[in-house]
């Protein structure tokens, strides 16, 4: 098992060395894992101008831009190399967007790091005076007050109401809040509750985990965030979203008024949807999503064909894109950038269309066209295809990545 990455690298976030963009993947350099199998990557996940791996044995390692802290190394220096996260426990989830990053552990327990403006009050008083030497050693002399606010090291969060009944199953980041999604099903947020994004029925900063009670009674069992938008999935295949409904990006048909409280896609009844992503960019919102049988659904703002469906029309409810441009194959994954998208098939596959500058899709068309290159519809990462069979995938609003079982 390989990590490809493509797209912006400026700030090293494809884990090859190198700072320049890459149109077409190219392999993270992992090398210092245990040969033989015995530590492989198993899942992506792409931050803000950085990179997250986790292996085989449940280790994380980053690289890529370390402002506010995000990657949880303990600097805010860039790596252009993968660096092992200090992490305290094994990690069965992670999610990390602009600014923090936030994981949970096979116990169940939170972890959060990054910039306090994001995580709020319940990461700041958690933070043990070793936490916060060990980062102010990591800081140095000389680097800005307002910076050691930041939390380089990933420090634990209490959940309330939670037991030994019930624990944490996943975590979402969003632009300035987090969702965590528990066992039994249940929901919180906390951070900035601008458009009405937490769920609670207001636009209220939230400093704390507080549970999202129009919730109760649904059993969610995913969340996924972008830039002022959030969605939840149910365990019977709903898809709820709540935030900013500009640019129909929240499926709920032409209507600009915040959602403040959950609401289900009506226009996706009957279908059981299995995965979701969300724009990560402010402006120019959009989300896929994709069902049991493999169809993938898009709306919102369609620029530059993000969408997928051949032109760059906005798209006011939920409309299937054509399955003929995945091959007939079903889409297992997807991921949403700013302006692109992406779709990961049940063999291997992955398909990317939308926004081809600084070679986000990872075709060798946009070689020589940094800013005129776009797709308006699903076409297949040959390379990708070429290395073996992908079995994860994600992206940011600049680049993208891919685990890959090589054929070599």
């Amino acid at each position: 098992m390989s990590v490809f990455a493509w797209g912006c690298g400026r700030y090293g976030q494809l884990g090859n060395g190198l700072l320049d963009n890459q149109p077409l993947p190219i392999k993270m350099d992992l090398s210092f894992l245990p040969s033989k199998d015995e530590e492989i990557p198993i899942s992506v996940t792409c931050g803000s101008h950085c990179t997250f791996v986790v292996t085989s044995k449940k280790n994380v390692y980053v690289c890529g831009m370390g402002r506010y802290g995000r990657m949880g190394e303990g600097s805010q220096n860039d790596r252009n190399f993968p660096v092992a996260v200090k992490l305290p426990a094994y990690i069965a989830n992670l999610s990390s967007r602009f600014t923090h990053s936030c994981a949970v552990d096979k116990s169940g327990q939170v972890y959060c790091w990054g910039s306090t403006q994001a995580l709020c009050n319940p990461i700041i008083s958690s933070v043990t005076e070793d936490t916060a030497t060990s980062s102010r050693k990591e800081m140095g002399a000389g680097k800005a007050s307002a910076s050691m606010a930041d939390i380089l090291i990933p420090a634990s969060i209490d959940v309330p109401l939670l037991d030994g009944m019930d624990r944490a199953l996943t975590v979402a980041c969003g632009h300035n809040f987090t969702f965590v999604v528990t066992e039994s099903g249940m929901v919180f947020s906390w951070g900035n509750g601008k458009h009405g994004v937490l769920g609670h029925g207001n636009e209220n900063n939230v400093a704390r985990p507080s549970l999202v009670e129009s919730l109760c009674g649904i059993r969610i069992v995913g969340a996924e965030c972008g830039s002022n938008m959030a969605a939840l999935l149910s365990e019977d295949g709903q898809l709820f979203t709540a935030g900013c409904s500009k640019e129909f990006a929240l499926g709920h048909g032409p209507m600009s008024a915040p959602v403040k409280t959950f609401k289900p896609i009506e226009k996706l009844f009957g279908q059981k949807l299995t995965a979701c992503s969300c724009s990560k960019g402010e402006h120019h919102r959009h989300m896929l999503a994709c069902t049991e049988t493999g169809t993938v659904y898009s709306w919102g703002d369609g620029s530059k064909g993000k969408l997928g469906h051949g032109d760059i029309n906005p798209v006011e409810w939920p409309r299937m894109i054509d399955q003929q441009f995945f091959l007939g194959q079903r889409v297992v994954k997807v991921a949403v950038g700013g302006l692109h998208s992406l779709a990961l098939t049940e063999k291997g596959l992955v398909f990317s269309w939308g926004c081809g500058s600084d070679g986000r899709l990872g075709h060798k068309d946009s070689i020589g066209h940094r800013y005129l290159y776009k797709e308006a519809s699903p076409r297949l990462v040959e390379s990708l295809s070429m290395l073996g069979q992908v079995t994860d995938i994600d992206c940011s609003y600049y680049h993208c990545a891919a685990v890959v079982t090589t054929k070599l």
